[in-house]
């Protein structure tokens, strides 16, 4: 599956800084079991962000994983040929965030749905 920020015009998500997209991949058999799945978060790096604020040097932008007009492949390690895929995407708010850590104050849910399930060869 790919993902972008189409339409937008900046890098999301944007605004205050701690502020992230999390995207669920659920991938399931015809009989409902779960197969294969991942989380995917995007947003930007506090911790780079940080750092330039002390050293008033321009912000590290390499590990800003926010979304933009290029679009992004998601791919889950899937054993076997799914029946069904099922993406979530929820956009957070937090108030702080130190390194993988993030404290959300509120999530707001972007995306709910299944997708055509397809195998990459």
């Amino acid at each position: 599956m790919h993902v972008s920020a189409r339409g937008v015009g900046h890098r999301f998500p944007t605004g205050d800084i701690y502020r992230r997209v999390t995207i669920v991949v659920t991938a399931y058999d015809a009989r409902g079991a779960l197969v294969a799945g991942d989380t995917f978060h995007f947003g930007r790096d506090w911790d780079a962000h940080r750092a330039s604020l002390r050293s008033r040097q321009a912000e590290a932008m390499g590990a800003d994983s926010r979304l933009s007009e290029v679009p992004r492949e998601l791919r889950i390690a899937c054993p076997q040929a799914p029946a069904r895929v099922h993406v979530t995407a929820e956009y957070e708010r937090g108030a702080s965030a130190d390194g993988d850590r993030f404290e959300a104050f509120e999530q707001v849910e972007i995306l709910d749905r299944d997708l055509e399930a397809t195998r990459a060869e």
